[in-house]
């Protein structure tokens, strides 16, 4: 069992009986009480603190006591509201929008067609495993004084910057294999590497819009999401995942030496980015700035990613 919050939204991941993952709003349907505190472990129901209605592993309101003259109450209409839920490689993916209510391992998500289509490219990748041989290892999170959207710019420049603010880094890259590519959905930046340290012989850098970074390197992967939290702040949550067979090699001392050094390293290349992107928001303000332009040739995913959001903003307010 799992629980956390989606933007103030609580929700709660567990394994029914049937085997089946099944993801539910942490919401009692009697009086909107928080169904449980219990942050994970094992449990054989759900019983709120509250009045005592109590669901099953699989969200059916098993009791609710003390009705006895209610009217128009079917108790299988009153189960915990569902989450759609999908497992992807190491990680859940949940949608809340309600046309997508369903626990059998498909959602909205998965009819998009990102995640098979970007699931064979990071699979293929040379000398690496697959998705399913990476185990979570740690998270970290950082608070931005940018908006949201400059975070994802930077990413999306192509590499553009990486030989100016990120001299570690573009000295392990093949700059001239840095390439790009449009996909429905998503982009890709890749790259080949030079075989050294934590980046190996192969990168790719995958932007989901819009707010879904994952980064594949060497025996590592990362899922980073990048959460508003003001016009001109937000959050950035960073997931880091290591090959099982690193791990399976090595002493505990000496895997937590590795996970440590290659952890710090690409922290330096994100307090790298977080201080250009916190000098472009400060310049976002000044009257000076009106609008810029685009370097066709590595900056075309940016552009990309601004015409959605566009689409997205105009369908939103016609709606």
């Amino acid at each position: 069992m799992h629980l956390g919050t989606i933007f103030d939204e609580p929700y709660l991941l567990v394994r029914g009986e049937d085997k089946v993952l099944h993801g539910f709003f942490n919401i009692c349907r009697h009086h909107a009480t928080i169904l449980t505190d219990s942050s994970s472990g094992t449990t054989s129901q759900f019983e709120c603190p509250y009045h005592g209605w109590t669901y099953n592993l699989e969200g059916r309101l098993t009791k609710a006591t003390r009705l006895r003259g209610i009217k128009n109450f079917v108790a299988k209409d009153f189960g915990l509201k569902p989450i759609a839920v999908r497992t992807w490689g190491p990680m859940v993916f949940m949608c809340l929008d309600d046309s997508t209510h369903s626990n059998s391992g498909t959602n909205a998500t998965e009819t998009n067609g990102w995640m098979p289509q970007l699931e064979v490219m990071l699979n293929s990748m040379k000398n690496m495993s697959p998705m399913s041989d990476m185990k979570h290892v740690r998270s970290t999170s950082y608070s931005i004084n940018c908006n949201w959207k400059v975070f994802i710019d930077n990413y999306l420049d192509g590499g553009y910057h990486i030989p100016y603010a990120h001299k570690e880094l573009s000295s392990s890259l093949d700059g001239k294999t840095y390439a790009l590519k449009q996909y429905d959905g998503f982009s890709v930046q890749s790259s080949s590497g030079k075989g050294e340290g934590r980046i190996g012989s192969e990168v790719l850098y995958a932007h989901v819009f819009p707010n879904l970074l994952i980064n594949r390197y060497g025996p590592w992967l990362d899922f980073n999401i990048v959460k508003p939290t003001g016009p001109e702040t937000c959050d950035v949550d960073f997931e880091w995942f290591l090959d099982q067979s690193v791990i399976s090699s090595m002493n505990t001392e000496n895997l937590d030496r590795k996970i440590n050094a290659d952890i710090a390293q690409g922290e330096t290349v994100q307090d790298e980015d977080i201080w250009l992107c916190e000098r472009v928001q400060k310049g976002l303000r000044s009257r000076s700035y009106t609008v810029g332009r685009y370097a066709p040739r590595v900056e075309y995913l940016m552009h990309n990613f601004h015409l959605k959001l566009y689409e997205e903003l105009i369908n939103y307010s016609e709606h």
